[in-house]
């Protein structure tokens, strides 16, 4: 049917579903119609995009881009590793949620059994590990190490030990030439080794078919010939040192030197730093001093020091030090106004005799005129109180007796409290514990008497 016609004709369409109905030509009546003629009038539809008057034919089509929005299209997906794990195509969400879900479920269990089993297997045989690590179990009695020592209380005691290795292998010290020259000492043992071996091959060039050298102990404490061999020198050497007493510092009465020694270097030490410290400590006596010794024929009684001129003939003094000319006591010192110089014969009397002016007193030193005592006192007045000095001929004094006018002192106080916040504060302070004229009395006791007994009633009133 063609639907060219201007007024197309509409449906109100209610589906039913007959499953008898397969055939709609034969069975619906024989006649069909194109979906295209089929409007729908209903409300416009939002989420399918229908809008009132669209035709059946739209609306399906609109209706079908839905589905496959919804359903997607599986064809362009890219599912990774799901697909070769899936073993089949994933064609529709079905087989898509079967896959993930199967994936999902097999990765959780490989997962509790990681967490459960692997992992804590791991552990377990990490922590050993560290323990080993921690607490290596290692004993070495050279360097003090046991085995419940940690790795850090090892490597500290092979520290401590290697430290007295590299101090016991020092050769720094050594004197390489003793008996050879040798021009640059070897650093290490090996170079010091290589240098032995070359000063033993020496000697025993020298041993086999060289001259060694004769030494002249004709003059020495060896006591031997102007012209001994080497074993002979030798030989005396060994006599020599053996004869020789042991040098003990242990056994040492060492007096007042401090610390001793434990070596005859230490006891040199010890009796080099004493006679340095002597050194720089003596004394040194200018000409005024004679230094002799107190016994000739006994150096070890020491020296004796004496004054260059004795006591019993220095009697001179000086004045000071530019005076070149010293003499008695008597001769130095001149006698002023009102002083008596006079020799007892024993001593040197200085006697004073008062004057007019030994009276008198200066304020100060800038003090240009002298006079007595009431003279040099000034009196005065300020704040209401006056001082006047006044000689007192009774007591031989000067009297220093201040009036006070008590009304001007207090205004000038008032007046103050204005000019010194501190004190204003420590006034208020005082006045503000005053008690209130206003304040009821308290503990007033009344007394009440007769001609035969006395009542005493206490009240006490709060305040």
């Amino acid at each position: 049917m063609s639907c060219s016609s201007s007024s197309p004709i509409s449906y109100s369409i209610q589906y039913s579903y007959n499953p008898s109905c397969s055939d709609c030509s034969a069975t619906c009546g024989g006649t069909t119609y194109s979906s295209a003629c089929v409007i729908y009038n209903g409300p416009n539809l939002t989420c399918s995009g229908v809008t009132t008057g669209d035709d059946l034919e739209s609306i399906l089509q609109l209706i079908d881009t839905q589905i496959c929005s919804a359903t997607g299209d599986y064809s362009t997906y890219q599912f990774n590793c799901l697909t070769a794990w899936w073993g089949s195509p994933i064609l529709n969400e079905l087989t898509f949620v079967e896959a993930i879900t199967g994936y999902a479920c097999e990765t959780r269990t490989d997962l509790d059994t990681f967490t459960g089993t692997t992992f804590v297997g791991y552990q377990d045989d990490v922590d050993a590990r560290f323990d080993a690590l921690e607490v290596p179990g290692i004993t070495c009695a050279s360097a003090s190490v046991v085995d419940t020592d940690t790795l850090n209380q090892i490597l500290d005691k092979y520290c401590v030990k290697f430290g007295a290795i590299d101090s016991l292998l020092d050769i720094s010290l050594v004197a390489w030439d003793a008996c050879f020259s040798v021009p640059t000492p070897p650093i290490n043992i090996a170079d010091g080794f290589t240098l032995l071996a070359d000063q033993i091959c020496q000697t025993k060039a020298l041993a086999e078919g060289g001259v060694l050298p004769t030494f002249d102990n004709s003059s020495n404490c060896l006591a031997g010939s102007v012209s001994d061999d080497l074993s002979t020198t030798i030989g005396l050497i060994t006599t020599k040192l053996c004869s020789t007493q042991e040098f003990d510092p242990l056994i040492v009465d060492w007096g007042c030197l401090s610390g001793g020694a434990n070596t005859l270097q230490d006891a040199f030490q010890s009796l080099v730093t004493t006679v340095s410290t002597f050194t720089v400590n003596a004394y040194t006596f200018s000409d005024d001093f004679t230094v002799t010794q107190t016994d000739g024929g006994d150096p070890c009684q020491g020296l004796t020091v004496a004054l260059a001129i004795p006591l019993n003939q220095d009697r001179f003094v000086a004045v000071d030090g530019s005076d070149s000319a010293p003499g008695t006591l008597i001769d130095k010192l001149t006698a002023g106004t009102g002083i008596t110089l006079t020799n007892n014969g024993t001593d040197l009397e200085i006697s004073a005799s008062g004057t007019a002016d030994s009276f008198t007193v200066k304020a100060d030193v800038t003090d240009t005129t002298d006079g007595y005592l009431d003279e040099k006192v000034n009196g005065g007045s300020q704040y209401g109180v006056t001082i006047s000095p006044t000689y007192n001929a009774g007591t031989e004094q000067v009297d220093i007796l201040p009036t006070i006018d008590l009304s001007a002192l207090f205004t000038a106080l008032l007046n103050q409290l204005d000019l010194d916040p501190t004190l204003k504060t420590l006034f208020c302070s005082m006045v503000a514990g005053c008690p209130s004229p206003c304040d009821a009395p308290t503990n007033v006791q009344v007394v009440l008497q007769s001609t035969t007994t006395t009542t005493t009633t206490t009240t006490t009133t709060l305040p």
